[in-house]
């Protein structure tokens, strides 16, 4: 702001006074953000300019939210401020130089520490005095109940971290007493104060010598103490009482948390169950991760041994199950793809050569990851509140396979990943299978019989395909167009393991893992797929399809449920297996 002139400091104090009494709310106090509306309203009402450009100017330092404990960004811009792009950054040495003028005439604690606390960072040279009028002015701002118009705690943590930093015993003293009052008589009645007290210790280093005392503080609020919502308060207060723990390194106390927040969630649990067996089920998981992180030579101490352990484990079976009758199925209306199915029979009928025949087959449905990709991403920024949390997916008999985390900028192509393998099954192999697939085999075999010497050929002549397992690889096709899809895919499985194996050991890539003890194993297909070569030698596409195929939990995992036996009649003749089956002929054939 060239040549800026501040108004008279009689007339700047008169103004302030003005701007906050129009703020005024019974026993509720108003936030920074009302405050920097306020003058920059009162701003464009004023005639004269240095009143104006004062105000303004006012309008602009109280404009951006506060990071109490950021060492290089404590003032960040805000969105939902009057100047949505300005940080004290952007501020001139002379705009400065007249904050500092006129920091001794602001009566408002508030207002006072806003300014302070911006000169004590940006201000060349650093007075000290900046800080030290900072923390007084934090220290006294009316504290109250109503956190949404001022969060207090944040405004104390400002202080203290101030205070930390300055090294000035008096200072650091003054502020410590403060935030020690309130955790034994509490000036705010909230559930959490104490809490947040403890926090604003922990964070700032007010005073590590207390942190022992403090923890026990809060264990002993957990069994003394009535919240109006039990479950959370308490979970975290125990929670709260751990991060000190850890910090300080008490590992027996760090055990006794652990146990308490085991046994929170269990009874959460047993109390949950009656109506929800899904969370009831999410809060044994929760006890069981809990008590499982108890070191061994604690478990005694508080009653943790197999017993317990799988008795939790059947818990979370019984309710795994029980669940499942708690989903809801969504209906969405059936789209007609007659058509479709009748362009997959055209696209194969009528080839007067069965091994030509059989490679247009290959090519009936089309795979591009690029497209799926976009196509999950498009979705995504449809659904924005599916976005805020993670999404926790289950088998089919309830147990929980994995969780997606919430999406954020920074993890975005991670996230869409996992839902891309997430709905490939559901989505796309489902919708192959019945528009194209399928109709596409039915005329083939309309047509044809499939002989198994045919199928010897190709696998012969595909580079893929080892010599020595030709007739086995051939074996597991001729099961597929005889309708045995779940031969086919206990069959297949292991070979097409193999063939990834092949490939990557021929391209240099070492396929065998070697334990402590020297001995040598070969990677499973999963492992070999995680490998970073892997996707550059079988190519996006394919190396998304294997996974999303044959190893991913997320996907349809037909490599674990063949080694574990977890494919049932229904399954082996399902719409995942018949894929999987196409995919593995169309590959031999696409490499002839």
């Amino acid at each position: 702001m060239p040549n800026l002139e501040f108004c008279e400091k009689e007339i700047l104090k008169q103004k302030c006074t003005e701007v906050f009494s129009l703020l005024k709310r019974p026993n509720e106090p108003y936030s920074v953000f009302e405050i920097a509306s306020a003058f920059s309203s009162q701003a464009n009402k004023e005639k004269d300019k240095k009143i104006a450009e004062t105000l303004t100017l006012l309008a602009k330092v109280t404009s951006p939210t506060l990071q109490p404990t950021s060492r290089n960004e404590a003032f960040i811009a805000s969105c939902s401020n009057p100047y949505p792009i300005f940080t004290p950054t952007l501020l001139t040495s002379e705009e400065l130089d007249s904050l500092a003028d006129i920091l001794e005439e602001i009566e408002q604690p508030i207002l006072k520490a806003r300014i302070a606390d911006i000169l004590w960072i940006y201000a060349k040279p650093k007075k000290r005095e900046h800080c030290i009028t900072a923390i007084k002015s934090y220290l006294a701002i009316e504290a109250s109940n109503n956190f949404s118009y001022l969060d207090i705690y944040d405004l104390w943590e400002r202080a203290s971290y101030l205070s930390v930093s300055l090294k000035d015993q008096t200072i650091l003293e003054e502020v410590k007493n403060k935030i020690l009052q309130e955790v034994e008589n509490a000036s705010i009645h909230w559930d959490f104060h104490t809490l947040r007290i403890s926090e604003i210790i922990l964070n700032t280093g007010l005073d590590n010598s207390i942190l022992q005392q403090l923890g026990e503080k809060l264990l002993e609020i957990t069994l003394s103490q009535k919240f109006e919502n039990y479950f959370n308060a308490k979970n975290e207060y125990i929670s709260g009482a751990k991060s000190i723990f850890e910090k300080i390194q008490n590992s027996e106390k760090i055990a006794e948390c652990d146990h308490l927040l085991g046994k929170l969630h269990e009874e959460q649990g047993d109390l949950n169950k009656s109506h929800s067996n899904i969370t009831a089920n999410h809060n044994y998981r929760q006890a069981l991760l809990f008590y499982r992180k108890i070191p061994k030579r604690y478990r005694n101490k508080f009653c943790i041994d197999d017993t317990k352990l799988n008795n939790l484990i059947n818990r979370i079976n019984t309710s795994a199950q029980s669940m499942i009758d708690e989903f809801t199925l969504v209906k969405t209306p059936e789209i007609d793809v007659s058509k479709l199915k009748q362009v997959a029979i055209a696209h194969v009928a009528n080839k007067n050569d069965i091994s030509l025949a059989l490679g247009y087959f290959s090519g009936v449905s089309p795979f591009n990851l690029n497209s799926i990709l976009q196509r999950t991403e498009g979705i995504a920024s449809k659904t924005i509140f599916q976005n805020l949390s993670s999404h926790s997916c289950f088998s089919s008999d309830g147990r929980l396979i994995q969780e997606i985390p919430p999406l954020t900028q920074e993890n975005k192509d991670q996230v869409i990943f996992l839902k891309a393998i997430h709905d490939f099954p559901v989505i796309d192999m489902k919708s192959e299978v019945f528009t194209f697939i399928k109709p596409a085999l039915m005329q083939l075999q309309s047509e044809y019989a499939i002989p198994k010497e045919i199928l010897i050929s190709l696998c012969k002549h595909s580079r893929i395909v080892p010599d020595n397992r030709v007739i086995s690889v051939a074996e597991a096709l001729f099961q597929g167009f005889e309708y045995n899809f779940g031969n086919a895919i206990h069959l297949l499985t292991p070979q097409v393991e193999n063939m990834v194996r092949q490939c990557l050991k021929n391209n240099g890539v070492i396929t065998t893992h070697t334990d402590p003890d020297g001995k040598e194993n070969e990677r499973s297909l999963s492992s070999l797929l995680d490998d970073e070569q892997s996707r550059k030698l079988l190519g996006d596409d394919l190396w998304f399809e294997l996974q999303a195929v044959f190893t991913h939990p997320l996907g349809a995992n037909l490599r674990n449920k063949v080694a574990h036996g977890l494919l049932d009649d229904g399954d082996s003749n399902s719409y995942t297996c018949i894929y999987a089956w196409w995919m593995v002929l169309r590959v031999i054939i696409r490499n002839i």
